[in-house]
């Protein structure tokens, strides 16, 4: 589904016209949409609400892991006013930096079978996915088993092993798995 927000203009071929914001974030919530194409200035048929608006309540959804990467629809602006357009657009850069570091399943599982059959790590690696647990630690340089980097590493256990970020992976995997 594609939905167009707008007050005045006839959507392209294909396209759903939705003339408030209520409606929009109705739509969207139980149609999951494709593609969004949005105004900002919605005149007598919402003069409450803009297309800013909108994009706000979506943030907040991305935010909320309503969406993730696999499932975000394609935004595009179609609005005559610079100002509300300039918002819009941040708001969306603000939405693809949370889906950027969104990890999808496929990713999770990656990262899952490197933590666990990993043996050594970098520094930068261990403070990412581990809890650093000892005072001294044995390091020498060579390939990280996480990121694959040639630098200077340690033992896994010098960082638990990466047991919490370990079982927050596969308890993150196992919810997405279920039907």
């Amino acid at each position: 589904m594609k939905l167009y927000l707008d007050d005045v203009r006839t959507p392209p071929e294909g396209w759903t016209l939705v003339s408030n914001v209520k409606d929009m974030v109705f739509l969207t919530a139980i149609e999951n949409p494709t593609h969004i194409s949005l105004d900002h200035d919605l005149g007598d048929t919402d003069p409450d609400y803009t297309g800013y608006d909108f994009m706000c309540w979506l943030e907040e959804a991305v935010f909320c892991g309503k969406y993730t990467k696999e499932n975000f629809p394609i935004i595009t602006f179609h609005t005559d006013n610079p100002v509300g357009r300039e918002n819009m657009r941040k708001s969306l850069e603000s939405i693809n930096r949370m889906l950027g570091q969104l990890m999808t399943i496929k990713e999770k599982k990656a990262l899952l079978k490197k933590l666990e059959t990993a043996n050594k790590t970098c520094f930068d690696c261990g403070h990412k996915y581990g809890v650093y647990s000892v005072g001294c630690s044995s390091v020498y340089e060579s390939k990280c088993g996480v990121c694959g980097e040639t630098k200077p590493i340690t033992e896994t256990r010098d960082f638990g092993f990466f047991s919490s970020t370990i079982r927050k992976l596969k308890k993150e995997i196992n919810e997405t798995s279920r039907p």
